[in-house]
């Protein structure tokens, strides 16, 4: 600790010589203020740099700002939220097209005299969204315009009227060929 001490008392005391020599070397006007305060700040570096060093010697910075394992979080967390955003983007796209098909079957089973009571379609997982299944349950429309009886009822009823094989095997065959699928995977009831 002496020794360190020695030297800094040394540093300085050179500092000084070497500021006072340049000074009584400059010629007077107005360059002289300007590096009087270049010297100025030589010697306050002379003063505090073996101090900062030998603090800083003691001290290990990286170990107390853990800088490699902040990057480590940082790209941890970079990466859970890249995820995050990729799969409720695919997830997003995959809603989009599973309503786009229901309205889109929905729409043309209509436009063939058929009303659907229910329509749920399964997609799989993968890139190409894949259907695996489509459970339809539908009904034939009534085709006379005429109103005969009207009857009010204020629970919430299903239309039933049964279809017959010839007709769920023609859904199935529009359906088949409309969206290129299986007619494996459909069920009409």
């Amino acid at each position: 600790m002496i020794s360190f001490l020695s030297n800094w008392a040394q540093g300085i005391v050179v500092a000084i010589i070497i500021a006072t020599i340049i000074e009584m070397i400059l010629p007077n006007g107005n360059i002289k203020k300007y590096i009087k305060v270049v010297i100025g700040i030589y010697i306050l570096f002379s003063i505090a740099c073996p101090i900062l060093e030998k603090i800083s010697s003691k001290v290990d910075v990286s170990n107390i700002l853990n800088i490699s394992d902040y990057e480590e979080k940082l790209n941890k967390s970079y990466e859970k939220v890249s995820e995050r955003l990729e799969a409720n983007n695919n997830r997003n796209i995959k809603d989009i097209y599973k309503e786009n098909l229901e309205n889109d079957i929905k729409t043309r089973l209509q436009q063939k005299n058929y009303g659907i009571n229910d329509l749920k379609i399964i997609i799989k997982d993968d890139d190409k969204y894949t259907i695996s299944k489509i459970e339809i349950n539908v009904y034939v429309k009534n085709k006379s315009k005429t109103i005969s009886n009207i009857e009010v009822n204020l629970e919430e009823q299903k239309n039933t009227s049964k279809l017959t094989s010839d007709q769920i095997e023609e859904i199935k065959k529009y359906i088949t060929e409309t969206y290129n699928i299986s007619e494996d995977i459909i069920t009409v009831s």
